[in-house]
């Protein structure tokens, strides 16, 4: 989740020197889920991947598909959990019909985390930005 929150401010960081170059900016959809999955290596010798299937991933899937441009968005029950409600700040989004779900699945959308949090996340991601500048130099 904080993963996800660090992208959306690099990218915001980047559109403002891509708009400042007359550039397009560019805006991620995410969404997060959590459950049970199968990781690893599949495939053949001459073609292997590294991936992860079942319904958590294909949830994930859906639920990025569904989110805006510069959204972070999670189902209902990912957000309740108390690991997740009480470090972040998120506004009920909608429901939504994924593919393969047979009923609504309700949404949110993470937008910051919670005040004991967000100091020490900010300063990493500045030193994230930081070190990214000094490696495209």
């Amino acid at each position: 989740m904080t993963c996800a929150l660090a992208i959306q401010r690099l990218v915001a960081r980047e559109n403002a020197e891509r708009e400042s170059r007359g550039l397009t900016p560019v805006r991620f959809r995410l969404g997060l889920n959590a459950g049970q999955m199968l990781a690893g290596n599949m495939g053949s010798q001459e073609r292997m991947e590294y991936t992860v299937l079942g319904d958590s991933v294909n949830l994930a899937s859906r639920l990025s598909a569904a989110a805006g441009g510069g959204q972070v968005l999670v189902t209902e029950a990912f957000y309740r959990r108390p690991e997740i409600r009480d470090r972040v700040v998120a506004h009920k989004h909608r429901a939504i019909r994924p593919k393969g779900i047979s009923r609504p699945v309700d949404t949110y959308v993470i937008t910051d985390l919670a005040p004991p949090y967000r100091e020490p996340f900010e300063r990493q991601v500045e030193q994230i930005w930081w070190r990214g500048l000094r490696r495209s130099a």
